[in-house]
């Protein structure tokens, strides 16, 4: 073979070697582009999961009738969980706070006794007390500020003055309260009377029969409250035919949560 045509062989080989290297080349360059951009499209699936959105609390009351007595309403509601310690207050009725010192953390008086001594802290106020809306509807909204929470008890205390009946003279402050299961929702929830709660005024009206009270003591026993006082003679008690008229309970026509 002439030098030339040896020289021309090797020339074409070398340029096939190359051309074979240059695609060599381009197709791990490709490799490794898909490999880094499958990377990153896995890395932003790998996404936390997003917090669990909290619900909206809204607590309707209807008012009843007043029976016998035509002063005002006043109330507070509140959440706790199922050991009883406070989540969060819904409302608290301004005639509760001291108006003269606006914004005040000080209560006027041993009203609704049960929230004021084992419920209420002065630094969880803010933003959900207001005026009192007596002796009408009225509608709260809240959000639920801790929405790890799934299970929680909703309560109501609520009081008005001189609306005596067969066993006091001024009955005492009512609480009402209803379970709620996130996991189990329902529709709406009913608040139902769970307890009366005497102060100072009302702890020992019933002595003779049950002897004096704690103040703001629950007390189970709401047939004193809801029912007439059969003939007895203390420290024997009877209790007679339901108490429509004079219950303290005709003001509270119903209290229903919904959660959204």
């Amino acid at each position: 073979m002439r030098d030339t045509e040896k020289w021309a062989t090797v020339g074409g080989m070398n340029k096939i070697r190359i051309a074979f290297a240059l695609v060599m080349a381009a197709c791990f360059a490709l490799t490794t582009c898909d490999q880094g951009s499958t990377s990153k499209t896995d890395e932003t699936d790998k996404t936390d999961d997003p917090p669990p959105s909290s619900p909206t609390l809204t607590l309707d009351f209807i008012y009843g009738e007043d029976g016998t007595s035509s002063y005002g309403n006043i109330y507070v509601a509140w959440i706790e969980d199922m050991k009883g310690t406070v989540i969060q207050n819904l409302y608290i009725c301004g005639k509760l706070l001291d108006d003269m010192a606006p914004p005040s953390t000080v209560l006027t008086n041993t009203a609704l006794p049960y929230w004021n001594k084992f419920k209420y802290d002065p630094s969880q106020i803010d933003g959900v007390s207001g005026a009192t809306i007596a002796k009408q509807d009225f509608s709260v909204t809240r959000t639920l500020k801790d929405p790890s929470v799934t299970k929680f008890k909703v309560c109501f205390e609520t009081d008005r003055s001189f609306d005596k009946n067969d066993w006091f003279g001024d009955q005492p402050a009512l609480l009402y309260s209803a379970v709620v299961d996130l996991e189990n929702p329902q529709p709406s929830y009913g608040l139902t009377l769970e307890a009366w709660t005497p102060n100072e005024g009302t702890r020992e009206t019933l002595k003779q029969y049950i002897g004096a009270l704690d103040s703001g003591s629950p007390q189970g026993e709401t047939r004193f409250i809801t029912h007439t006082k059969a003939a007895s003679t203390p420290p024997d008690y009877a209790f007679g035919a339901e108490d429509g008229d004079q219950s303290s309970t005709c003001f509270v026509k119903g209290i229903t949560l919904k959660v959204e």
